[in-house]
């Protein structure tokens, strides 16, 4: 019963995560594809 319980608070705090990272993720996306090259943006990274 306690592992059922661990494992649906880890559920909840990875979805709450995941939606924040989503976020994160598709404003840089949006940020790359409207400010910067994508290419160019990889060269600074590589």
């Amino acid at each position: 019963m306690v592992e059922l319980f661990v494992a649906f608070l880890a559920f909840l705090i990875v979805q709450k995560w995941g939606q924040i990272w989503g976020q994160k993720m598709n404003f840089m996306a949006y940020y790359c594809s409207n400010q910067i090259n994508l290419r160019r943006v990889l060269k600074i990274i590589l």
